[in-house]
């Protein structure tokens, strides 16, 4: 049976026009995939409890903040698995691990060791326990949920 299953798993692997045919998703990202898919662009989404937020993450690794509170200019940079941001004004601040949900929905979950505790694959995998959940502002957002019209929301789980 695993030789059927394992013959068939390595055949896929091995075939790379189909991996660059089809995004991987339920995955973290690392920095080269955070780089090369949010660098330069806006980014839209909602915190667990609801609260819209934007984020404009610029090529000079600066970045501009908006929620319905707080406007601001910060900076961000990416280490290894990890987004961090960093504001001049007193609003929380952080690193987070970028998990993929599907096409354009990606789920922050605060790093360990921030006084938090680490969120599990299995939580990643069904897409609880995250911080904020967004999409890019410049293609269609493909999260599920109440929040893709933009406005506060209940969280999904």
């Amino acid at each position: 049976m695993c030789a059927a299953l394992c013959a068939a798993g390595l055949a896929a692997a091995s075939h790379p026009a189909a991996a660059e045919d089809k995004p991987v998703l339920w995955r973290s990202l690392d920095a080269q995939d955070l780089r090369q898919r949010f660098v330069g662009t806006t980014i839209e989404g909602v915190y667990n409890n609801g609260e819209a937020f934007s984020e404009e993450l610029k090529a000079d690794m600066s970045t501009f903040y908006r929620d319905q509170d707080d406007a601001t200019p910060g900076e961000y940079e990416l280490k290894g698995e990890f987004i961090c941001f960093a504001y001049p004004v007193a609003i929380e601040t952080g690193c987070f691990r970028v998990w993929q949900r599907s096409a354009n929905c990606y789920d922050m979950y605060i790093a360990e060791g921030q006084g938090f505790p680490a969120v599990g694959l299995y939580q990643r995998m069904v897409g609880t326990g995250w911080d904020s959940r967004f999409w890019r502002a410049d293609e269609e957002p493909t999260c599920p949920g109440a929040q893709l019209a933009r406005a506060p929301g209940p969280a999904p789980t």
